[in-house]
């Protein structure tokens, strides 16, 4: 009976680093998305990477586990945007992202969680971009519970701006239940066209200064470190990675790029369970 080859430690490693990029970078990808996008690999086999992507699947889900805002939204594949529901509009989004204690996307150790201070103690930088990530997510939240659809995400030093057009805000439910009385978890997805640049940069002015000045009085503001707004952005480009390959392949695309030259994706908000 022939079976595979035991693979090298360097093999090995490298395959974990190579599943861990794509669950990042690919739309919640599955085994299969995983193994057909490697290449140059010869020992990825499928069933290689089907192990090490469930073990990573087990890893996430330990006890005390921290979310770093990279793992896959699991969401049993990539959205399709026209088969969700929008939003219902006598629900604050707001709230039940925040507040609501079944379904707030905060520990209750770390709601009201100070940033750790420089050259301190406190939590790792990486899961505190991933809590700051969150507190983002409410932030356009609350600028959509105020009917405001242009956003804007800048850092303290004025160095990153990241201009956000809300299409809308739909929900989609999770099939899994914890029991006869669940109806599984209920998670946002925010519809969003977006642009990132230097605040002060001639391009980036030039796009979105006629947005600004439209909705001026009506704009959304929150301060978010570039390491959050890497995350933001992480989340836009993953989520609208078949569209930039099919339009590279000629094959036709799902979104598209707005009149105000922005590429269109979507944000899910994270699963309330992950934080209880």
């Amino acid at each position: 009976m022939g079976g595979e080859e035991a693979m090298s430690e360097e093999e090995t490693n490298s395959l974990r680093e190579k599943v861990c990029e794509l669950r990042r970078t690919l739309p919640d990808p599955s085994a299969r998305d995983i193994s057909d996008a490697i290449e140059g690999m010869t020992w990825a086999t499928a069933n290689r990477v089907k192990k090490v992507n469930t073990k990573l699947n087990r890893e996430v889900k330990e006890a005390g586990r921290e979310r770093d805002a990279m793992e896959p939204d699991e969401t049993d594949g990539p959205m399709v945007l026209e088969e969700l529901g929008r939003w219902p509009s006598d629900t604050s989004l707001y709230e039940h992202l925040a507040n609501d204690r079944n379904t707030r996307i905060f520990k209750i150790s770390e709601h009201h969680a100070a940033p750790p201070l420089e050259g301190g103690g406190g939590a790792a930088p990486a899961s505190f971009a991933a809590l700051g990530f969150r507190r983002s997510l409410t932030a356009l939240a609350q600028f959509f519970d105020q009917k405001y659809t242009v956003y804007k995400v800048c850092d303290a030093e004025e160095t990153s701006e990241l201009v956000l057009v809300c299409g809308g805000v739909k929900w989609w439910q999770s099939d899994k239940k914890s029991g006869p009385t669940d109806e599984g978890q209920i998670r946002a997805v925010f519809e969003l066209e977006f642009h990132q640049g230097a605040p002060r940069s001639g391009a980036h002015k030039r796009l979105v200064a006629g947005l600004l000045a439209k909705h001026a009085g009506n704009v959304g503001s929150h301060t978010a470190t570039t390491e959050e707004q890497e995350l933001m952005m992480t989340h836009l480009r993953r989520n609208r990675h078949y569209e930039d390959k099919y339009k590279k392949s000629g094959a036709g695309a799902g979104f598209s790029q707005s009149e105000l030259g922005m590429l269109a994706s979507y944000i899910v908000t994270p699963a309330p369970e992950w934080f209880r």
